[in-house]
């Protein structure tokens, strides 16, 4: 309901307010909207401040049919104090606590007049601002001058100027609640002077109060979400639900239904695409909140960014199938596997991952699809998982949802994209390269068309090549020099890059491996692999390959490392450029019980060098004596 005075009525048929108070607030509309009016014809122009100069006050005053400004200005205050408590209630049902609100009301209102005055000389705004605590008040004061002025895009528009004018004071207030109300307002900034549109976002902030003070949490956190809701305003709205606060609880199946059910018929391939991506894009961006404000830890956080993964892929194979299929027809008696590796593969996606992928399929040798254009099982199914890789990859409308990485099928990013099971296993067993291997440790398969019968065979012929007998030189050697190529071409670009840094993330996967490979899972112990590398010291201690206290350590130092990489990814938007003395972000600080950089280089140095100790020692052991380096 645009107009307020039968908004008004509404709110009290509905009982959000009472008869008296909509009789209370009606009265006091007319009497602003009379003061406002005054103003206008005193100024002749379109404005709402209350003149600044005495002898201007006074005038304005009589007009108003007082005898002097002290009793006008006390009416004034009547008028307003009555608005504020006749709609306290209504702030405290859409959120705010009976404290809070009163807090809200009692707070001191900034003057924006003095903010939209012109004059340079006037220094009232950046003394009230610097009594709210914020520092950097000569850059704030002109930031908020040129928004008010319409000199970037959100604010070009008339409307949106208006509802930035109106909700920047409690904004501000807001972000004056901040740990670091500077940093508060400057991610703020970085946001308005991103959007080309601002209606939108101010109008919510406008319509929910309570939300400046998450939006503030969040995007002092992470500049990552900064982006996002730069990207798409529209996000903010999700943040007004209570089931977005809630835990994200659907196990995968349910993540399925729920895409699946959202799905218009697949022959509206795009407008799939574009459902696909906003309800990927509403559940990362949900898991990423979650995480930066402590609601979630990060290994929950990286499950659930690795079950939407999951979910997008198998609801998008069937859509994938059928476009395939609606052409070609069907192969009997075939089936095909998504298989995932890498973080995919382990469960342990970031935000920022990308999906490592390959698809095997299986057919009888002279099979071909039954539709108009008959294809061979080969094509057939390079076809439905190129279809895959686009749903999940093409640029629509809407952005696209993964990058996906095959360069670790088969053959390379050279090979086909799709191979067959017995050209798989027959490449595994007698061509593939140990790294290779190594990465086939971290596989899992997440669907497929007809697909059980595959997976079981293709689990079997895993397990014989990962538990076949190999040469601990030989194994050690192969791991050494791929390390070396790795930090040849990608060395990592300062101490804090935990998976390329000696001893960080990459170093305790390849421990993880290498030692899979030369000491498999016994037959029958219910797993040939484990995906996970702290999953993997785990066994190596239950079965007396390391020592209690060596695979505690490795495993604490992972999981601290683990940790560091998906924080730092979602809230530094450069890590590597920190001077030692920068305080960290919130979530990062706060999960560790430190302040600043220096205290986080400390952190990972002692991890990486506990990695470094004890891997070194057992591979070197593992070897014959000869350190692995």
């Amino acid at each position: 309901q645009r107009a307020t005075i039968p908004a008004l009525v509404a709110l009290a048929n509905k009982k959000w307010i009472s008869g008296e108070e909509c009789a209370t607030l009606t009265r006091h509309y007319h009497a602003l909207r009379r003061l406002e009016h005054r103003i206008q014809m005193v100024a002749d122009a379109h404005q709402h401040q209350l003149p600044r100069q005495a002898d201007e006050m006074a005038a304005l005053a009589q007009l108003c049919g007082h005898a002097n400004s002290d009793s006008f200005i006390a009416a004034i205050d009547e008028v307003t104090q009555a608005v504020v408590a006749n709609s306290a209630s209504v702030a405290i049902r859409l959120g705010l606590d009976e404290e809070e609100a009163k807090a809200a009301a009692a707070s001191p209102k900034l003057s924006m007049g003095l903010l939209l005055d012109a004059d340079e000389d006037s220094d009232a705004f950046q003394q009230e601002l610097r009594g709210l605590g914020f520092e950097d008040v000569a850059s704030i004061v002109p930031r908020c001058r040129r928004w008010l002025g319409g000199e970037v895009a959100a604010t070009q528009s008339a409307r949106g100027r208006e509802i930035l004018t109106r909700i920047l004071p409690d904004l501000l207030q807001h972000f004056s609640k901040a740990e670091s109300p500077d940093k508060a307002f400057h991610a703020f900034g970085r946001l308005v002077e991103s959007l080309h549109f601002g209606v939108q976002l101010f109008s919510l902030l406008e319509s929910n109060p309570a939300l400046a003070k998450v939006m503030a949490a969040i995007l002092v956190a992470s500049p990552r979400l900064t982006a996002d809701l730069s990207a798409h305003p529209q996000l903010v709205d999700e943040l007004l639900y209570d089931e977005f606060w809630g835990e994200f609880g659907k196990d995968g199946d349910g993540l399925v239904a729920e895409l699946t059910a959202a799905m218009p018929d697949a022959s509206h391939y795009e407008e799939c695409l574009d459902v696909l991506r906003r309800i990927i894009r509403r559940w990362r961006f949900r898991v990423s909140v979650h995480l930066v404000t402590a609601r979630i830890d990060c290994g929950t956080a990286a499950a659930q960014l690795t079950a939407i993964a999951d979910a997008a892929i198998r609801c998008m194979l069937p859509i994938a199938h059928a476009r395939v299929a609606a052409r070609h027809g069907h192969i009997a008696k075939s089936a095909m596997l998504v298989v995932a590796l890498g973080r995919l593969g382990t469960g342990e996606l970031t935000p920022a991952s990308d999906l490592d992928l390959v698809f095997i399929h299986q057919a009888p040798a002279d099979a071909e699809s039954d539709g108009d254009k008959p294809l061979a099982p080969a094509p057939y199914f390079t076809r439905i998982s190129q279809q895959l890789i686009n749903a999940l990859t093409a640029a629509t409308s809407e952005g696209s949802a993964y990058e996906v990485d095959m360069r670790l099928r088969p053959s390379g990013k050279s090979g086909p994209v799709t191979v067959a099971l017995a050209g798989f296993m027959q490449y595994q067993q007698e061509s593939a390269w140990v790294w290779e291997h190594m990465a086939l440790i971290r596989a899992r398969v997440i669907t497929g068309l007809n697909h059980h019968g595959l997976a079981a065979a293709y689990e079997a012929g895993l397990a014989t090549v990962l538990r076949r007998k190999r040469d601990p030189e030989k194994v050690l050697a192969a791991v050494r020099k791929m390390r070396e190529r790795i930090a040849s071409h990608k060395p990592p670009k300062s101490g804090r890059d935990v998976r390329l840094i000696a001893g960080g993330l990459i170093d305790f996967d390849f421990f993880a491996q290498s030692m899979q490979l030369l000491h498999p899972t016994p037959k029958g112990a219910g797993s040939n692999r484990f995906g996970r590398a702290i999953d993997a010291v785990a066994d190596f201690t239950a079965r007396g390959m390391l020592d209690d206290k060596s695979g505690a350590s490795l495993m604490e130092a992972a999981k601290v490392l683990t940790d560091i990489d998906q924080l730092m990814r979602l809230t530094m938007l450069d890590p590597h450029s920190q001077a030692d003395s920068a305080l960290l972000p919130q979530p990062l600080a706060a999960a560790f019980g430190i302040a600043t950089i220096a205290e986080l280089d400390a952190l990972i140095a002692k991890h990486t060098a506990t990695i470094t100790r004890i891997t070194a020692s057992v591979l070197a052991a593992a070897g014959g004596g000869k350190a692995s380096g």
